[in-house]
Protein backbone atom coordinates (compact mmCIF):
# COMPACT_ATOMS: atom_id res chain seq x y z
CA UNK A 1 0.00 0.00 0.00
CA UNK A 2 0.89 3.62 -0.26
CA UNK A 3 1.52 5.57 2.45
CA UNK A 4 0.30 8.41 0.59
CA UNK A 5 -3.78 8.31 -0.40
CA UNK A 6 -5.40 10.22 -2.76
CA UNK A 7 -9.30 12.20 -1.46
CA UNK A 8 -12.08 11.16 -3.37
CA UNK A 9 -15.52 12.43 -2.20
CA UNK A 10 -17.63 9.10 -3.03
CA UNK A 11 -17.14 5.51 -4.00
CA UNK A 12 -19.01 5.78 -7.07
CA UNK A 13 -16.29 8.22 -8.56
CA UNK A 14 -13.35 5.98 -7.07
CA UNK A 15 -14.79 3.14 -8.63
CA UNK A 16 -15.51 5.02 -12.27
CA UNK A 17 -11.62 5.92 -12.43
CA UNK A 18 -10.27 2.89 -11.10
CA UNK A 19 -11.91 0.53 -13.71
CA UNK A 20 -9.98 2.88 -16.33
CA UNK A 21 -6.68 3.00 -14.01
CA UNK A 22 -3.50 1.20 -15.44
CA UNK A 23 -2.61 -0.29 -11.62
CA UNK A 24 -5.13 -0.73 -8.64
CA UNK A 25 -6.63 1.01 -5.74
CA UNK A 26 -7.82 0.37 -2.62
CA UNK A 27 -10.85 2.66 -1.80
CA UNK A 28 -11.05 3.33 2.38
CA UNK A 29 -13.76 5.67 3.02
CA UNK A 30 -13.11 8.26 0.96
CA UNK A 31 -9.23 7.71 0.48
CA UNK A 32 -7.65 5.94 -2.16
CA UNK A 33 -4.45 4.06 -2.06
CA UNK A 34 -2.28 2.87 -4.75
CA UNK A 35 -1.28 -0.90 -3.92
CA UNK A 36 2.45 -1.66 -3.93
CA UNK A 37 3.78 -3.77 -6.78
CA UNK A 38 4.05 -7.44 -6.25
CA UNK A 39 7.14 -10.05 -6.37
CA UNK A 40 7.61 -12.90 -8.78
CA UNK A 41 6.86 -15.22 -5.36
CA UNK A 42 4.26 -13.12 -3.78
CA UNK A 43 2.53 -13.71 -7.84
CA UNK A 44 3.47 -17.31 -7.84
CA UNK A 45 2.00 -18.34 -4.22
CA UNK A 46 -1.17 -15.91 -5.14
CA UNK A 47 -1.68 -17.86 -8.53
CA UNK A 48 -1.42 -21.33 -6.93
CA UNK A 49 -3.70 -20.07 -3.74
CA UNK A 50 -6.54 -19.43 -6.61
CA UNK A 51 -5.86 -22.90 -8.28
CA UNK A 52 -5.77 -24.83 -5.54
CA UNK A 53 -9.09 -23.16 -3.80
CA UNK A 54 -10.81 -23.67 -8.10
CA UNK A 55 -10.26 -27.21 -7.45
CA UNK A 56 -11.52 -27.97 -3.96
CA UNK A 57 -14.48 -26.50 -4.76
CA UNK A 58 -14.76 -27.44 -8.35
CA UNK A 59 -17.95 -30.10 -7.12
CA UNK A 60 -19.63 -27.40 -4.82
CA UNK A 61 -21.79 -24.51 -5.58
CA UNK A 62 -18.72 -22.17 -4.47
CA UNK A 63 -16.35 -19.91 -7.05
CA UNK A 64 -12.88 -18.73 -6.32
CA UNK A 65 -11.50 -15.69 -7.51
CA UNK A 66 -8.48 -14.20 -7.89
CA UNK A 67 -7.34 -10.49 -7.20
CA UNK A 68 -9.39 -8.87 -9.43
CA UNK A 69 -12.53 -8.67 -8.33
CA UNK A 70 -13.06 -6.47 -4.82
CA UNK A 71 -14.67 -7.20 -1.51
CA UNK A 72 -17.03 -3.87 -0.21
CA UNK A 73 -17.66 -3.49 3.12
CA UNK A 74 -20.21 -1.49 4.01
CA UNK A 75 -19.42 -1.31 7.74
CA UNK A 76 -16.36 0.56 7.38
CA UNK A 77 -17.39 1.88 3.27
CA UNK A 78 -13.96 0.19 1.84
CA UNK A 79 -13.28 -1.93 -1.35
CA UNK A 80 -10.63 -4.20 -1.40
CA UNK A 81 -8.66 -6.22 -3.40
CA UNK A 82 -7.88 -10.02 -1.85
CA UNK A 83 -5.24 -12.00 -3.28
CA UNK A 84 -7.89 -14.77 -3.25
CA UNK A 85 -11.76 -15.55 -2.18
CA UNK A 86 -14.11 -18.32 -2.18
CA UNK A 87 -17.77 -17.60 -2.20
CA UNK A 88 -20.18 -20.28 -1.56
CA UNK A 89 -23.94 -19.54 -2.47
CA UNK A 90 -25.18 -16.69 -4.89
CA UNK A 91 -22.93 -13.62 -5.16
CA UNK A 92 -23.83 -10.99 -2.98
CA UNK A 93 -23.23 -8.16 -4.84
CA UNK A 94 -22.78 -4.21 -3.40
CA UNK A 95 -24.05 -1.11 -4.59
CA UNK A 96 -25.86 -2.71 -7.93
CA UNK A 97 -22.33 -3.34 -9.15
CA UNK A 98 -21.35 -7.14 -9.97
CA UNK A 99 -17.71 -5.79 -9.36
CA UNK A 100 -18.50 -5.62 -5.83
CA UNK A 101 -18.45 -8.50 -3.92
CA UNK A 102 -19.89 -8.75 -0.05
CA UNK A 103 -20.04 -12.14 0.98
CA UNK A 104 -17.08 -14.36 0.91
CA UNK A 105 -16.73 -16.96 3.11
CA UNK A 106 -12.94 -17.24 2.96
CA UNK A 107 -10.17 -14.83 2.14
CA UNK A 108 -6.43 -15.39 0.93
CA UNK A 109 -4.09 -12.84 1.50
CA UNK A 110 0.09 -13.18 0.52
CA UNK A 111 2.16 -11.38 2.76
CA UNK A 112 4.66 -8.86 1.23
CA UNK A 113 7.07 -6.72 3.60
CA UNK A 114 4.95 -3.53 2.71
CA UNK A 115 1.24 -4.79 3.60
CA UNK A 116 2.27 -7.24 6.17
CA UNK A 117 1.05 -5.04 9.06
CA UNK A 118 -2.00 -3.98 7.04
CA UNK A 119 -2.73 -7.94 6.01
CA UNK A 120 -2.44 -8.42 9.70
CA UNK A 121 -4.40 -5.22 11.45
CA UNK A 122 -6.67 -3.07 9.61
CA UNK A 123 -7.15 -5.26 6.63
CA UNK A 124 -8.40 -8.21 8.95
CA UNK A 125 -10.03 -5.99 10.78
CA UNK A 126 -12.41 -4.57 7.79
CA UNK A 127 -12.73 -8.15 6.57
CA UNK A 128 -13.94 -8.83 10.14
CA UNK A 129 -16.95 -7.25 9.98
CA UNK A 130 -18.48 -9.20 6.88
CA UNK A 131 -21.16 -11.80 8.66
CA UNK A 132 -20.07 -14.41 5.62
CA UNK A 133 -16.57 -14.46 6.44
CA UNK A 134 -15.40 -17.61 8.30
CA UNK A 135 -11.66 -18.11 7.71
CA UNK A 136 -8.29 -15.72 6.92
CA UNK A 137 -5.87 -17.09 5.34
CA UNK A 138 -2.19 -15.33 5.60
CA UNK A 139 0.33 -16.70 3.71
CA UNK A 140 4.36 -16.13 3.69
CA UNK A 141 6.35 -15.63 1.20
CA UNK A 142 9.71 -16.01 2.78
CA UNK A 143 9.43 -19.27 4.80
CA UNK A 144 6.62 -22.24 3.93
CA UNK A 145 4.27 -21.07 7.00
CA UNK A 146 -0.03 -20.13 6.66
CA UNK A 147 -1.77 -18.77 9.61
CA UNK A 148 -5.43 -19.59 9.75
CA UNK A 149 -7.79 -17.56 11.81
CA UNK A 150 -11.57 -19.36 11.79
CA UNK A 151 -14.59 -17.15 13.38
CA UNK A 152 -16.13 -19.21 15.97
CA UNK A 153 -19.36 -19.27 17.04
CA UNK A 154 -19.17 -16.56 19.62
CA UNK A 155 -17.33 -14.55 16.58
CA UNK A 156 -13.81 -14.87 17.83
CA UNK A 157 -11.00 -15.59 15.89
CA UNK A 158 -9.03 -18.67 16.65
CA UNK A 159 -5.61 -18.61 15.18
CA UNK A 160 -3.69 -21.48 14.19
CA UNK A 161 -0.21 -22.01 12.76
CA UNK A 162 1.35 -24.27 10.25
CA UNK A 163 4.97 -24.52 9.25
CA UNK A 164 6.70 -26.67 6.75
CA UNK A 165 5.93 -27.58 3.79
CA UNK A 166 4.98 -31.23 4.71
CA UNK A 167 1.69 -29.58 6.68
CA UNK A 168 -1.67 -29.12 4.89
CA UNK A 169 -3.54 -26.31 5.77
CA UNK A 170 -7.32 -27.34 6.67
CA UNK A 171 -10.50 -25.06 5.03
CA UNK A 172 -13.41 -25.72 7.01
CA UNK A 173 -15.46 -23.11 5.27
CA UNK A 174 -14.68 -25.28 1.94
CA UNK A 175 -14.80 -28.84 3.95
CA UNK A 176 -11.12 -29.34 2.04
CA UNK A 177 -7.58 -28.78 2.64
CA UNK A 178 -4.59 -27.97 0.67
CA UNK A 179 -1.19 -29.10 0.99
CA UNK A 180 1.59 -25.97 1.74
CA UNK A 181 3.43 -27.90 -0.95
CA UNK A 182 1.18 -27.02 -3.33
CA UNK A 183 1.11 -23.83 -2.01
CA UNK A 184 4.66 -22.99 -2.50
CA UNK A 185 5.99 -25.25 -5.46
CA UNK A 186 8.20 -23.90 -7.64
CA UNK A 187 9.45 -21.02 -4.88
CA UNK A 188 12.61 -20.37 -4.88
CA UNK A 189 14.09 -19.73 -1.06
CA UNK A 190 15.94 -16.70 -0.57
CA UNK A 191 19.07 -17.01 0.95
CA UNK A 192 19.46 -15.69 4.20
CA UNK A 193 19.47 -11.60 4.60
CA UNK A 194 17.94 -11.84 1.90
CA UNK A 195 14.25 -10.25 0.15
CA UNK A 196 12.12 -12.66 -1.83
CA UNK A 197 11.90 -11.95 -5.81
Amino acid sequence: MSAQPVALPTLEEYLAIERQAPTRHEYRNGLVFAMAGGSRTHDLIAAQAITRLTLAVEDKPCRAHGGTLQIYIAAHNVALYPDAMVICGEDLFAKGRADLVANPLLIVQVLSPSTEAYDRGRKFEYYRALPSLREYILISQDQPQVERFSRQADDSWQISVLRGLQEALPLASINTSIPLGSLYAKVEWPEEGTTPQ
